[in-house]
C-alpha cells in the first residue's frame, strides 16, 4: 500500500528526527534520505498490522490521533507492543542498509562510514544500547503524528473505511 501523501509528510517528519551529524553529512553527499523515508512510510501499515491495527483515511475534521501507547498507563502489554514495533523498525532499517550494500563495522569517522558503507549498528536488536534502541522507539512513537499530518488515522484491523 503506497500512501502518497504520507510519504511526503513522513519524509519531512523523519528528516527532522535525523539530527545526528552523520545524517547531515550523508544528506549533503547523497541528496538526503528520501528512499529511507519512503521505506519507513511503506512499513507503517505492516507494523500496525502486527499489533492488530491498520491505517485508514481520516474523515474530516482532522482530530489528533491519541498516542498508540500512553506513557501514563504503564501497561505491560503496551510496553511489549512498543518493543515489538521498535524491533521491527530496527530489522527494517538493517534490511534496507544491507540491500543498499552496507556492512557491519566500526568506522574511524563519519567520512569513512559513508564512503565505505559501514555501520556499527547493523547488529541484532538485543546488541543495541538503550540510546540506540531509543532511535527505533522514536520512529514508532512518531507514527500517530505522521499519519495525522497526512490525513490518515489508526483503527483496529477490519474497522478501516
Amino acid at each position: 500500500m503506497v500512501l502518497c501523501g504520507l510519504l511526503r509528510i513522513t519524509g519531512a517528519f523523519f528528516d527532522g528526527l535525523r539530527t545526528a551529524p552523520v545524517y547531515q553529512i550523508a544528506a549533503d553527499r547523497h541528496g538526503g534520505f528520501a528512499s529511507t523515508n519512503r521505506q519507513a512510510a511503506d512499513h507503517i501499515p505492516i507494523k500496525l498490522r502486527a499489533i492488530g491495527l491498520n491505517v485508514a483515511l481520516k474523515k474530516p475534521p482532522k482530530e489528533p490521533i491519541p498516542n498508540l501507547f500512553p506513557k501514563e498507563t504503564g501497561d505491560e502489554s503496551d510496553r511489549k507492543k512498543l518493543e515489538l514495533l521498535s524491533r521491527m523498525e530496527h530489522a527494517r532499517w538493517c534490511a534496507e542498509r544491507y540491500l543498499a550494500g552496507w556492512e557491519f563495522g566500526t568506522p574511524i569517522d563519519n567520512d569513512e562510514k559513508i564512503r565505505l558503507k559501514i555501520n556499527k549498528f547493523l547488529v541484532p536488536w538485543n546488541d543495541l544500547g538503550d540510546n540506540d534502541k531509543g532511535k527505533d522507539l522514536a520512529q514508532v512513537n512518531a507514527i500517530p503524528e505522521v499519519l495525522n499530518m497526512a490525513g490518515y488515522t489508526i483503527c483496529k484491523s477490519g474497522d478501516g473505511t
